[in-house]
């Protein structure tokens, strides 16, 4: 033990320096724990780990429905990814109602807290239901008229509202997205209308891979992309009319 004094190493367990007779004192070493933040939690949507958040923000996404009982869920010291409601998270959740949410069973790979984890995606709810509430009906009538008056103007945005419907309905199921609308707009602009083919059999293809508890999308994916080569206008009407059904039975 170090003399503060006079500087001499003096024998563990002395009291005074052995050389100027000064009290020695022992140094006392604190020990510092370091807090974790709650900043912990991580949850999955549309097939990406989202997070970290602290458990009162997973409560707050439970009460504005961005996450559910199904929404797998991980933190730190957990194995594995987990259902929320089979976590301590649960007793956040509110009373199940009659109406069960459906779950897909499309695996995923997931990373978080640097490890990789194989999992199950679900729906996402959107406002009680499984059909988001961005997507909305469209008159068919309305949108021909305006196609015809407005010399195919119209048409052009009518078929970037359609691509990002669908897209708002592949990401509620996590299932894979259909032409980026944007896209769709500038393409079937510059290939005047060529490229229409494509865009009615991609977004008939994504409709057909959704599924609803109750009523499942007609597939119309080859007389859409048929159609298209000849009267455009007849596949977006077939197209709209699938997502109106989808709007109105997809509940």
């Amino acid at each position: 033990m170090e003399c503060k004094v006079c500087g001499k190493e003096n024998e563990a367990g002395a009291t005074v320096c052995a050389d100027c007779g000064s009290p020695l004192e022992e140094e006392i070493i604190e020990e510092t724990t370091v807090e974790t933040p709650d900043s912990s939690w991580y949850y999955v949507s549309s097939g990406q780990s989202v997070g970290p958040y602290t458990e009162a923000e997973m409560q707050g996404f439970l009460a504005s429905r961005t996450i559910n009982r199904n929404t797998y869920v991980w933190k730190n010291g957990m194995p594995d990814w987990k259902r929320l409601e089979d976590t301590e998270l649960a007793v956040y959740l509110q009373p199940e109602s009659s109406y069960t949410q459906a779950q897909s069973s499309t695996s995923g790979q997931y990373s978080a807290g640097g490890n990789t984890y194989n999992t199950y995606n679900t729906y996402n709810n959107y406002g009680g239901g499984l059909v988001p509430r961005s997507v909305k009906e469209r008159g068919l009538l309305t949108s021909v008229l305006l196609s015809f008056v407005t010399c195919s103007i119209y048409q052009w945005y009518w078929i970037y509202s359609m691509a990002k419907d669908v897209n708002d309905l592949a990401a509620a199921q996590d299932k894979p997205r259909g032409c980026d609308p944007m896209v769709a707009l500038l393409m079937s602009i510059i290939s005047c209308g060529l490229y229409s083919i494509y865009f009615f059999w991609k977004e008939g293809r994504v409709l057909a891979s959704l599924d609803y508890p109750n009523y499942k999308p007609s597939n119309d994916t080859t007389v859409m992309a048929l159609l298209a080569v000849f009267t455009p206008l007849i596949s977006s009407v077939i197209l709209q009319s699938d997502i109106n059904d989808i709007v109105r039975y997809g509940e």
